[in-house]
């Protein structure tokens, strides 16, 4: 198994939203704990790992009521670009919640950016952070 560090897990945030032109990516354990994040914009780190895990908690809640299951992603369309929530099922440490903000017209489906989001999880797997 390879060996990773927390700086690792900063770089792949990095380069995640170098791939997928995001202005900002934030990882944080499901009770909003911050792990790590990249930010390219004078977003609130502290305000979007609190924001990412309050909204999916709320539509988890809403999911299981009308009993279609768990949280994969949210998307929430904005005038200027986009705030996605992505549950990251680790193997051996439990979800995470991904949040990133994008700027308008980004792709945050395409398969470079979803091949980021499994190196983040790989990494998250690794260490354990939860």
């Amino acid at each position: 198994m390879l060996k990773y560090t927390a700086k690792d897990l900063e770089n792949a945030l990095t380069e995640l939203n170098k791939t997928g032109k995001f202005k900002a990516s934030v990882i944080t354990a499901e009770n909003g704990f911050l792990i790590a994040s990249a930010m390219e914009t004078n977003a609130d780190e502290d305000y979007i790992a609190a924001a990412g895990p309050s909204v999916h908690s709320l539509v988890q809640q809403t999911l299981n009521t009308i009993k279609l299951g768990k949280t994969k992603d949210i998307v929430i369309r904005a005038e200027n670009g986009y705030l996605v929530i992505k549950t990251l099922t680790t193997k051996n440490s439990g979800d995470y919640i991904l949040a990133i903000i994008t700027k308008t017209g980004a792709s945050w489906m395409d398969e470079e950016v979803l091949n980021a989001i499994n190196k983040i999880k790989e990494i998250l797997e690794t260490l354990g952070c939860a």
